[in-house]
């Protein structure tokens, strides 16, 4: 009788079904989960997107401007651009007549590139531009400030808009080509790029408690006079801030820019090829920051207007000197009679021209 054989006695190890490699059904869940990743990301993107048009910021005005110039105003024929200077500086109400409804389209820091940005959307039916510039973007080019700033770029894109190509071709000469990028954005980086309204919703909210002398809702929704100072700034403030502006303007010898009379030209150009008057209104400057300026400086912008480098000699308005110290409010916003000033004077060279 043979003996047996070890391997007789060794069964062949089992592996229990529970136990084997679960490879491909780990990575179908891996899989799925980075997929629902991805879809909660674009969802949370979207849904910040949908958010953020109705958000309270700084730049809101944009959307009330936006959404002005696209219902349908058969009656207006003529708009102003600028920056905070023309929001306090030009009632549209009294610049108004029966057959000329005005809109007063100026924002707090609204550069020339920003107002180049409402061309596009303004209906047929108005056939004068005028747009605002300060002194020191003409004069002064070391102390100029952005072209366009990344967050008046991405409000507009927040709001819906979109440059059409002669938009686009005209901003190319206003603007650096890197500062357009904000425009061109899909939504969802669009809406990452826009955390910055949330955080401004906060800093408005304390705004609104620490500065009861400025009306916030006139400054963001008024299209005719959205001026929302209330009240004069007090004697020994406004010391203060004069001094302080003087320090931060302590930028060498001013002259005329060439790029500045550039950009003004691709504007009017613009403006005329759709169809309309562009009337260039160079804003009032406080009598007691003059001294900022060279004589010759405001001897130099005098003879370019009246050379007609800024277009007609007709439709340029100079109005850096029109007012006196007692018609501002502050260093730089023009006050109720002030306004009424310089709205006055831009109505008699637009019913001229």
């Amino acid at each position: 009788m043979t003996a047996p054989l070890l391997t007789d006695k060794i069964s062949a190890p089992t592996i229990a079904p529970d136990s084997q490699p679960q490879q491909p059904v780990i990575q179908f869940w891996v899989s799925i989960a980075l997929v629902a990743s991805v879809l909660a990301g674009a969802g949370a993107g979207l849904l910040i997107f949908l958010i953020l048009p109705i958000v309270p910021n700084d730049l809101e005005r944009t959307r009330t401007i936006l959404m002005a110039l696209r219902s349908p105003r058969p009656e207006l024929h003529t708009v102003i651009f600028g920056d905070s200077v023309i929001m306090n500086g030009v009632d549209a109400g009294e610049l108004s007549t029966e057959r000329n409804a005005a809109m007063n389209l100026s924002s707090s820091g609204q550069t020339l590139a920003e107002s180049a940005l409402y061309y596009q959307e303004l209906p047929p039916s108005v056939t004068t531009v005028v747009q605002s510039v300060r002194l020191s973007t003409l004069v002064c080019p070391q102390s100029r400030e952005a072209a366009l700033k990344p967050q008046a770029a991405n409000a507009f894109r927040v709001y819906g808009y979109k440059p059409t190509p002669d938009t686009l071709q005209l901003l190319n000469v206003l603007a650096p080509a890197e500062s357009l990028t904000p425009l061109k954005e899909n939504v969802l980086r669009c809406a990452i790029r826009a955390r910055w309204i949330l955080r401004q919703w906060l800093d408005i909210s304390a705004r609104q408690l620490l500065r009861p002398d400025m009306d916030m809702d006139r400054a963001a929704c008024d299209l005719l006079f959205p001026s929302p100072f209330t009240r004069p700034m007090e004697p020994a403030k406004l010391k203060v801030k004069f001094n302080w502006l003087r320090r931060q303007h302590e930028h060498g010898r001013c002259t005329l820019g060439v790029n500045a009379a550039q950009s003004i030209a691709a504007a009017r150009k613009h403006c005329e090829r759709a169809g309309r008057r562009f009337i260039l209104l160079v804003a009032p400057v406080h009598p007691e920051l003059d001294d900022l300026y060279e004589p010759s400086a405001r001897n130099e912008l005098k003879q370019a207007i009246q050379s007609g480098r800024f277009g007609p000699p007709g439709t340029v308005i100079d109005a850096t000197q029109l007012l006196n110290a007692g018609d501002f409010y502050d260093e730089e916003h023009p006050g109720a009679d002030g306004a009424h000033k310089l709205t006055r004077f831009i109505k008699q060279v637009v019913n001229e021209s």
